[in-house]
């Protein structure tokens, strides 16, 4: 296993797994699955906090863990099971394609799939509206939409919580409040490439002050975004497969980049 970054190293906060996933998990690999559940937090309801009313409904279970949790889990979990582990150690394209079996998961970004589109049949397709991941230590024990009216427009934040104390917040407006916002302006990363757009965070945070009660918003290189949609007509070339992101994307308000490479992972060794 071949990753780029160092072991405890997770860009983001929580990741969210369905119930339907963790009972795959279950069947798969039941001490992962054991490990997982006892580091996650379970939520089964959902809130919609609107200027005019809030409403509050169950039925929506699942799980979320903190992403540098998670990924010291499968880490130790896969070394246990055999797997040699390289750190800071990115692969370039073509640089490992001797082996048997050779799996790509490397986000939405993925450079081994956009080396090759064509024997993929891959296509990209941007979205419009901006958006940036931020965590909070605001108490949530939903996964909550909360909704908040400007003078320039309308902003939505996604908040769920992954650990004690701590939540995954997702704030998203249209392209046309962002702009009037003065909010495309900001962000100067010329000496920081690794920072925050701390500017942003500041004024999302009075944006949602209600709604987090008194809490700021934490940045982890968090910066305004648009979402794409990535999609393969073949997951695999010769001996190549993609995983995740890689392969196919799921809307960014919930999280499942990482929850679909794991069944990608399991329905590969499956076959």
């Amino acid at each position: 296993m071949y990753e780029q970054n160092a072991p405890d190293e997770a860009f983001g906060f929580g990741v969210v797994f369905s119930a339907r996933t963790m009972s795959e998990l279950w069947k798969n690999d039941q001490e992962t699955h054991a490990r997982i559940v006892a580091a996650s937090v379970a939520v089964s309801d959902m809130e919609l906090r609107h200027p005019r009313a809030t409403l509050r409904y169950g039925g929506f279970d699942f799980s979320s863990i903190s992403r540098r949790e998670l990924l010291l889990i499968l880490q130790e979990q896969a070394a246990e099971a055999g797997a040699t582990l390289h750190f800071g150690h990115p692969a370039a394209p073509g640089s490992i394609d001797e082996a048997d079996v050779v799996v790509y998961a490397d986000g939405a970004s993925s450079s081994h799939r956009d080396a090759r589109p064509e024997r993929f049949g891959t296509t990209v397709r941007h979205g419009a509206s901006p958006y940036m991941w931020l965590g909070t230590h605001a108490p949530f024990d939903a996964a909550t939409f909360s909704f908040v009216e400007t003078e320039n427009g309308h902003f939505a934040a996604h908040a769920y919580p992954y650990a004690d104390g701590m939540a995954t917040v997702v704030i998203e407006c249209d392209p046309g409040t962002w702009k009037a916002s003065g909010m495309d302006r900001t962000g100067d990363f010329s000496r920081n490439s690794g920072g925050s757009d701390e500017e942003s965070l500041g004024h999302l945070g009075e944006l949602f002050a209600e709604h987090l009660g008194g809490h700021k918003l934490i940045g982890n290189r968090s910066r305004w975004s648009t979402f794409r949609t990535v999609h393969n007509e073949r997951w695999s070339d010769g001996n190549a497969v993609l995983l995740g992101d890689a392969a196919h994307t799921a809307h960014f308000t919930v999280g499942s980049g990482t929850k679909m490479a794991m069944e990608d992972a399991i329905a590969l060794a499956a076959a």
